[in-house]
């Protein structure tokens, strides 16, 4: 027969188990975001060892207890703060009033994209401020900048296949 903490302890394993399996299944589409999940997930990856580690040497119900609570907190964490989680947790850490907040989906190809929109607009404003050489230099610099970024990822990608 199984206790409420041994209960709450497993169910709540199981969704970060379930959490870190599904960010890495959105990464598994581009070596880069595949390397940006391993380094979202790692934190939490070793929380759940330690955690893990500490239940198996708990003997009494006082500390299988508090090791129930203290991977409940740590998929609240994750469902709060790791990119792509599942959203199906009950979060147990909720103030009174508090509204449930989980961090959207990540890809390292949407990071890239919107730091590049941002230097685009940085650009835009800069160029906006100088003469007709200068604004034409500054383009044909930019360009050239993304060929080669493009050419960069494309490469890369034939030498991942």
């Amino acid at each position: 027969m199984t206790s409420d903490a041994e209960r709450r302890y497993e169910a709540a394993k199981t969704y970060v188990d379930r959490a870190v399996a599904t960010v890495f299944a959105l990464g598994m589409y581009s070596p880069m975001d595949s390397l940006a999940a391993r380094e979202k997930t790692a934190p939490v990856v070793s929380d759940l060892k330690k955690l893990d580690a500490k239940w198996l040497r708990a003997t009494t119900e006082t500390a299988r207890e508090a090791l129930a609570k203290e991977a409940e907190n740590l998929a609240d964490r994750t469902k709060e703060s790791l990119p792509g989680a599942p959203s199906d947790w009950k979060r147990t850490n909720l103030y009174k009033g508090e509204i449930e907040k989980q961090t959207a989906a990540t890809s390292y190809a949407g990071a890239l994209a919107e730091e590049a929109s941002l230097r685009a607009n940085q650009l835009g404003a800069l160029a906006s401020g100088l003469g007709g050489a200068a604004k034409l230099a500054l383009v044909g610099g930019a360009v050239f900048l993304g060929i080669k970024l493009v050419s960069a990822f494309g490469s890369r990608k034939e030498r991942a296949r």
